[in-house]
């Protein structure tokens, strides 16, 4: 989405570029194809707001893909997200051991690739580990007629 067709030379010091400065870095170019080029390959740059937004969904996602895989060994339940304690605070069980680990989220990477590090490295401050899969197999019910019947020749 385009917020405003002004081309800056810096942004956070809101300093526009004049026609002279475009057309010796984009010669020849009209400025709705400079707009679009820059959208095409130019580099994505957020608020901190909008960054922070972003890192926080992020960290809570992890943490509750963490929460979802694992449980407590001590306990054999999972971990809550977030858990009351005595004085009626809220503590965030997963994300403040994430931060004890020091686990830094990286942007780019997925949430569930980043959940399954966090789970290795929890595993030092935490008793958890992953929860095993559980399989269940059925099986069709066969007449005993039909399941096996010796072939064997009479002379």
């Amino acid at each position: 989405m385009l917020q405003i067709d002004n081309i800056f030379t810096n942004v956070s010091k809101g300093l526009v570029a004049n026609k002279q400065e475009l057309e010796n870095a984009f010669v020849g170019m009209s400025r709705d194809k400079i707009i679009k080029m820059i959208l095409s390959t130019g580099e994505l740059q957020l608020a901190d707001l909008e960054r922070g937004t972003t890192s926080e969904s992020l960290i809570k996602d992890i943490a509750n893909i963490v929460t979802e895989k694992t449980l407590n060994t001590k306990t054999f339940t999972r971990f809550p997200v977030s858990v009351s304690t005595i004085s009626y605070n809220h503590t965030k069980v997963i994300m403040k051991a994430m931060d004890v680990v020091h686990y830094v989220i990286k942007p780019t990477e997925s949430a569930k690739k980043q959940a399954l590090i966090v789970m290795k490295l929890l595993e030092s401050v935490l008793p958890i580990r992953r929860i095993r899969m559980r399989l269940s197999l059925t099986f069709p019910t066969i007449k005993k007629e039909s399941y096996f019947t010796p072939n064997i020749p009479t002379n």
